[in-house]
C-alpha cells in the first residue's frame, strides 16, 4: 500500500534494553515529521507516550487489553500508577469496549472528557477469503489432526492473561462426556512447556502448533472456538470466529462479555473456572440446534456493530479531531 514502516525493536519483559528502545524510537521521530502518534499495549504505549511528550506531539493510546487487571498487590499498584503517569501525556485514550472504557475511568487514567470508545471491527468478507486459503485436508494434515472427532481450538499467545491450564483441565472433563474430542491451541509462548505437561499429565489430547500464519484456515477447522481469557480489550479473534461461523465459549471478562452478553451469540463461563468451561464447551458441541441459531446471531452481530469499516471510520475522525485542534494537517 505504500506505507513505510520502521521496526524498532522491542522485549516484552522490562529491563535496561528499554533505554536502548526508547532512545531509538526518540531519533526516529526526530527525522520524520510525524503530527500524531498513536500508540498500543502497555510497555510500548509508555514508551511511546514518553517519546510523543518529549517531542511535543499528539498522542492517542489504545491499551489493547489493560495490564494491571492481570495482577496483584505491588505489582498492580505500580502498573496503574505507571498507566495513571502516561495518561498525562494522552490527548485521547481509546477502548475498544464499554466495558473497557468503565474501568479506564474508574481507575482515573485520564479524565472521563479524554476516553473515546471505538470498539475493534473485522472485514468478514476478507477472513472468509483467508480462511480458504489452505485446503481444510491440507491444514487439518499440517496440524496432525487427521483422525476423526469434534475439535476444539483456542487462538492466542499462551501466557497468563489467555489461560490456556485451565482450558487444559476443561478438556480433561469434556473428555469424560465426548471422548472423541480433539484439542488445539494455536500460538507460542511462556506457558507452552507448561501447557504440554499438563495436558500430558491429564491425557489431553492437545495439539500446541506454535505461530501460524494461516490461522483462519485452522480456525475455520474448529467445531468449538474457546476463549478462555483472565481479560481482554475486546478480542480480534473472538470477532474472527463469528465471521467464520464458528460456535463460540468465552469467559465472561473485560472487554468480551460486552460482544457475548445480551442475544445468544455463544456460551459464556466464569474466568479460572474449568468446570464452567466444560460445561459451555459440551453444550456447544451436543445442542447443534442451538449452535446453529447462535453462530447466526453472531455472525449478523459481527457483519453490523463489529464491522472494520466502522472501526476505521471512528479512528479517521478522532485522528482529523486531534490534528485540528493542534493546528496540524488534519486533511
Amino acid at each position: 500500500m505504500g506505507v513505510t514502516v520502521h521496526e524498532l525493536p522491542l522485549r516484552r519483559a522490562i529491563g535496561l534494553h528499554d533505554a536502548a528502545a526508547a532512545r531509538a524510537l526518540l531519533d526516529l521521530l526526530r527525522r520524520e515529521r510525524f503530527d500524531l502518534i498513536h500508540t498500543h499495549s502497555s510497555k510500548a504505549g509508555f514508551l511511546g507516550r514518553l517519546a510523543a511528550r518529549l517531542m511535543g506531539l499528539p498522542v492517542i493510546h489504545t491499551p489493547n487489553g489493560l495490564y494491571f487487571l492481570e495482577q496483584r498487590g505491588f505489582k498492580r499498584r505500580l502498573y496503574l500508577t505507571l498507566e495513571r503517569l502516561a495518561g498525562r501525556w494522552t490527548d485521547y485514550l481509546i477502548a475498544v469496549s464499554e466495558s473497557e472504557r468503565e474501568v479506564i475511568v474508574h481507575e482515573r487514567l485520564v479524565s472521563p472528557e479524554r476516553v473515546r470508545l471505538i470498539e475493534n471491527g473485522v472485514d468478514a468478507a476478507q477472513v472468509h477469503h483467508l480462511a480458504n486459503e489452505v485446503p481444510a485436508e491440507v491444514m487439518r494434515h499440517s496440524l496432525g489432526l487427521d483422525d476423526g472427532g469434534p475439535l476444539i481450538g483456542a487462538v492466542g499467545r499462551m501466557v497468563p492473561q489467555k489461560d490456556p491450564l485451565t482450558l487444559v483441565r476443561a478438556a480433561r472433563r469434556v473428555l469424560q462426556i465426548i471422548p472423541e474430542a480433539r484439542f488445539v491451541w494455536c500460538g507460542d509462548g511462556e506457558l507452552h512447556r507448561a501447557t504440554q505437561q499438563l495436558a500430558h499429565e491429564l491425557g489431553v489430547p492437545l495439539t500446541v502448533s506454535g505461530h501460524l500464519e494461516e490461522i483462519w484456515s485452522a480456525m475455520r477447522l474448529f467445531d468449538v472456538f474457546v476463549l478462555p481469557s483472565l481479560y481482554e480489550g475486546l478480542p480480534f479473534t473472538l470477532l474472527e470466529a463469528m465471521a467464520l461461523g464458528v460456535p463460540v465459549v468465552a469467559t465472561d471478562v473485560v472487554g468480551t462479555c460486552d460482544v457475548m452478553r445480551g442475544e445468544p451469540i455463544g456460551w459464556l463461563a466464569e474466568p479460572r473456572d474449568d468446570a464452567a468451561l466444560a460445561q459451555a464447551i459440551v453444550q456447544a458441541l451436543t445442542d447443534s440446534e442451538e449452535a446453529r441459531r447462535r453462530v447466526e446471531a453472531a455472525r449478523c452481530l459481527v457483519e453490523t456493530r463489529y464491522s472494520l469499516r466502522r472501526m476505521l471510520e471512528a479512528h479517521g475522525t478522532l485522528y482529523r479531531q486531534v490534528l485540528s485542534a493542534r493546528g496540524g494537517r488534519a486533511a
